[in-house]
């Protein structure tokens, strides 16, 4: 019997990444079945989860096995549950982009942890130096990179820099390290 299964990255059509295209390559010549489909090029709908090419839904079937390459989004879990086997661990995906769940994992004695709120972008800015107080390090929960880290020294800053999604707030930190770039999403107060 032939064994079948999927590589879970971005987008279908995984051009010119090496990688997902030497596994597919490799699998060929061992007479396995394997497709690569995109988390961005599926859909879940009546139950079902479908990979869309063009105009046309497919079905995906049940699978021996996926490797994980791309680890955002709740698509990628729908799809390694129509597997017997799962390569690149889903718990890690999930842990290492969440930065809530980071903290939890690494609380212990051995590691010192700066004070944190997980809360949202509805804490107001009063509220969150009062818990936390000033200057205080914001970052989105699901990025990676630098991207969403944030110092927040001041009201500006906050309104700025916070979004309205879930967002783990922290006491800054005595090194520093930080990256301040701007997320696309932000609190819009005018049309």
């Amino acid at each position: 019997m032939k064994l079948k299964g999927y590589v879970i990255e971005k987008f279908n059509n995984m051009m010119g990444a090496y990688t997902c295209n030497r596994l597919v390559e490799e699998a060929m010549r061992q007479d396995i079945d394997l497709r690569i489909v995109g988390v961005h090029d599926t859909i879940i709908q009546d139950g079902g989860v479908f990979n869309v090419s063009g105009e046309i839904s497919i079905p995906l079937e049940k699978v021996d096995f996926v490797i994980n390459r791309y680890k955002w989004g709740r698509l990628k879990n729908e799809i390694n549950s129509l597997a017997k086997r799962t390569y690149n661990n889903l718990d890690a995906f999930n842990i290492f982009i969440n930065k809530y769940a980071q903290l939890e994992i690494l609380s212990s004695e051995a590691f010192l942890k700066p004070k944190y709120i997980y809360g949202t972008g509805l804490y107001s800015y009063d509220e969150l130096t009062n818990r936390l107080g000033s200057p205080f390090v914001a970052k989105g929960l699901e990025n990676s990179m630098g991207n969403e880290v944030f110092l927040i020294e001041n009201r500006e800053d906050y309104l700025n820099n916070i979004s309205q999604e879930k967002t783990s707030y922290k006491k800054e930190s005595p090194k520093k390290e930080l990256q301040k770039k701007r997320i696309s999403y932000k609190i819009i107060s005018e049309y």
